[in-house]
This record gives C-alpha cells, structure tokens and sequence, in this order.
C-alpha cells in the first residue's frame, strides 16, 4: 500500500521548519521597513521595498516548497510561515527597526565626516597645486622662448 500523505512527525517537522522560516522573514521585513524609516522615503520607495519582501516570500516558500516538501503545496505551510513572521514582527520588530535606524544614522555620519575630511584635502591639495602652477608659470614666463622677456 503506498502512502498518499507523508506521516505526521514529517508534516509537524515541515511546519516547524516554516516557522522558522517565518521568523527570518519576519527579521528582513523589519530589517527593511527600519533603513526605509530611517532614511525617510518615500512613498513609492516603500512600495518598492514591500515589493521586494513579497517577492522574498514567494521565492522562500517556492525553494521550501519544491526542495524539503516535495513539491506538495500545504496550507498548514502557509500558516507557520505567516504566523512566524508575525510573531516575530509583533515581538522583536521595534527593536530591530531601532537598531537599523541607529546603523543607518550611524553610517550616514560617518559619510558626512568622510566627505568632509575628503572635502579638505581636495581644497589643500588645489591650494598647492595652485600655488606651483601660479609660480610654474612666472618662470616659464621669464625664460621662454616665444615670450616678450626673453633672457
């Protein structure tokens, strides 16, 4: 007799797989809405990041599906990914979006102090370079050929 459904250890084992799957998902989801808050975009922009969460799902849940599952597509699936992500949206979502916001401040000061380093030496090094030229060209002035003051 050959079994049309896998025993119920392997399908509590699917679920819990699922759910875990659920928690990474639901760590990206925040990990994404915290850089869209901190940088303050806009509307089409967080559109497009919630088009990339989707798009993360159904790419995970199509890998799950077709690699550990077999191929068998199970509500029960669904659901523990669902309720995986937002458990952890609804536990440790703020947290998360806090710490993004903190990495992105962080990198954008970091940005604004390199560039303003940058800034400095470009204008220092324009300085000299100014300077040699102001100079280069006094004295191929004096001493050149076609010039008015030759020697």
């Amino acid at each position: 007799m050959i079994a049309l459904y896998p025993p119920p250890t392997l399908m509590t084992h699917y679920f819990l797989q699922t759910i875990l799957i659920g928690f990474c998902l639901g760590l990206f989801y925040d990990i994404l809405t915290g850089i869209g808050a901190a940088c303050h975009l806009r509307r089409a922009a967080v559109y497009a990041i919630d088009a990339v969460f989707w798009v993360a799902i159904l790419m995970t849940y199509f890998v799950f599906t077709v690699t550990a599952a077999g191929g068998q597509i199970r509500g029960f699936m669904l659901a523990g990914m669902g309720g995986g992500i937002v458990f952890f949206h609804m536990t440790l979502g703020w947290l998360i979006q806090k710490i993004m916001g903190w990495i992105v401040h962080g990198i954008l000061r970091l940005g604004r102090m390199l560039t303003g380093i940058f800034r400095r030496i470009f204008c220092f090094v324009e300085g000299v370079c100014g300077r040699v030229q102001k100079k280069l060209k006094k004295i191929f002035k004096k001493t050149s050929i076609f010039g008015k003051k030759t020697l």
